[in-house]
């Protein structure tokens, strides 16, 4: 059986291993430091060598990598994961493009979301916010020009009573800080490469 390996070091993980990926499995060989030679011999010979924890290609539904994470994760479904740290961006983009050669018949989907989809968590976050210090402002006005207090929540009753002026520099910042988050996320998007098995 043909199979390809790579050495993670200990210089990239605090475990290193080898990874072995052949056509029917995908597995790891933690390393003792006895053994190291041994494990090569049998690797270079092209025997798997024991102590390989094997993960059947079949039982798996998804490999992905993220640009920019150094890990290989490895789904089965229900939640269930095995993530492989992976420092070497050769390393990790070399064994996802193998997995890929080897199964032609996977579905290769690149995940670039749009620069909405990107950002959409923060804008929600910022609607949200602005709801509550607009309401809050509304209600600190009436409070500066003694007008009757009308009930509201805790919360909008606890920012009305810093006052206007708190209140704007108070939104300002966190407003600002939103942006900024807004600009990280749509500059640089999470771009996923992932492998699925039918």
């Amino acid at each position: 059986m043909a199979f390809k390996w790579w050495k993670i070091d200990k210089d990239e993980v605090a475990q290193p291993y080898y990874l072995l990926i052949s056509d029917q499995h995908l597995g790891r060989i933690p390393v003792e430091k006895t053994d190291e030679k041994t494990i090569e011999a049998s690797l270079n010979a092209g025997h798997e060598p024991a102590g390989l924890q094997k993960l059947p290609l079949n039982s798996i539904n998804t490999v992905h990598i993220e640009e920019g994470k150094p890990e290989l994760v490895i789904h089965f479904g229900e939640g269930s994961e095995e993530i492989y740290p992976i420092r070497s961006s050769n390393t990790i983009y070399g064994a996802f493009h193998y997995l890929k050669e080897l199964h032609p018949s996977a579905n290769y989907i690149l995940e670039k979301p749009s620069p909405l989809r990107a950002g959409k968590n923060i804008l929600i976050t910022a609607l949200i916010l602005s709801v509550f210090f607009g309401w809050a402002y509304y209600v600190a006005i009436g409070l500066e020009n003694d007008a009757e207090a009308r009930p509201s929540f805790f919360l909008v009753d606890l920012l009305a009573g810093l006052g206007t002026q708190t209140l704007t520099l108070t939104y300002t910042l966190i407003a600002g800080l939103c942006f900024v988050l807004l600009l990280q996320k749509v500059g640089r998007p999470v771009v996923r490469h992932v492998l699925r098995f039918e």
